[in-house]
């Protein structure tokens, strides 16, 4: 009995939700992924962080938080400040997964509102 009370305490430790604080730690800022575009370590450094991506509908911005599940080939060159890339980030957002390019990434940390609109399990097993 109390093997599986145990047991089941660290399950429920696992997946109590991350702090705003502990979320915005694990947040990568467009000017560290156009630095690590670089190296061979991108994927490695990019996948499992967070991102804050823009989004524009009719003129407007709006913003929104991503985890980055893996790095794909983008369907078309694009431009990243002076250079040309082809890669493209897949995130998993609050409404599904969807690809973003690098271009799309923000500088500024999340705000309180995004995140609390970010309710993803980052745990693998969920994923």
């Amino acid at each position: 009995r109390r093997k599986r009370e145990e047991t089941e305490a660290r399950e429920t430790a696992r997946e109590t939700a991350l702090s705003a604080d502990e979320l915005r730690a694990l947040v990568m800022p467009r000017r560290h992924a156009e630095v690590w575009i670089e190296t061979r370590a991108f994927n490695r450094v990019a996948v499992d962080s967070l991102v804050r991506c823009v989004q524009r509908l009719n003129g407007q911005k709006s913003f929104y938080v991503g985890l980055v599940i893996a790095t794909k080939r983008a369907p078309r060159p694009y431009r990243l400040g002076k250079k040309l890339v082809e890669m493209s980030l897949q995130l998993r957002t609050s409404v599904g997964t969807r690809l973003a390019g690098l271009d799309t990434l923000s500088n500024d940390a999340p705000s309180e509102a995004e995140l609390q609109r970010f309710k993803v399990p980052l745990n693998p097993v969920h994923m």
